[in-house]
């Protein structure tokens, strides 16, 4: 499951929500732990996050409409609002799967497990 990034084009999104890049990233979603998951399910008003990942896999509007949300949302949590309450132009959103590393401008959601070079104890001062 290779990330997607995406921004949005409309001129009122744009004003909303800037020109920079978010991501929405299907593995790091499945790697969040339970809890941290239902609360994005309730948060999205119990659409579930497989029902979600379907919709975007066949490009339909609550899919474009969830992904989107949750991208901003794990970036800028008070920029995305209240999901019921979000309503972009989602089939003018530009979307790019991300093949390499994201760029500098790209607001990523923080992936909560730890890379190969991370120390396995923490370090002391």
């Amino acid at each position: 499951m290779k990330p997607f990034r995406f921004r949005f084009t409309d001129e009122a999104d744009v004003a909303r929500f800037g020109d920079r890049w978010y991501v929405y990233d299907e593995t790091a979603i499945v790697r969040m732990p339970a809890r941290q998951q239902a609360r994005l399910e309730a948060a999205l008003g119990g659409l579930k996050l497989v029902r979600v990942m379907t919709e975007f896999a066949e490009d339909g509007v609550m899919g474009r409409l969830a992904a989107t949300w949750i991208g901003v949302h794990l970036a800028a949590p008070d920029l995305a609002g209240d999901f019921d309450k979000y309503e972009p132009l989602v089939f003018l959103v530009h979307f790019e799967q991300i093949l390499d590393e994201p760029q500098e401008d790209v607001a990523v959601p923080l992936d909560p497990t730890p890379s190969e070079s991370s120390p396995t104890s923490p370090t002391t001062v």
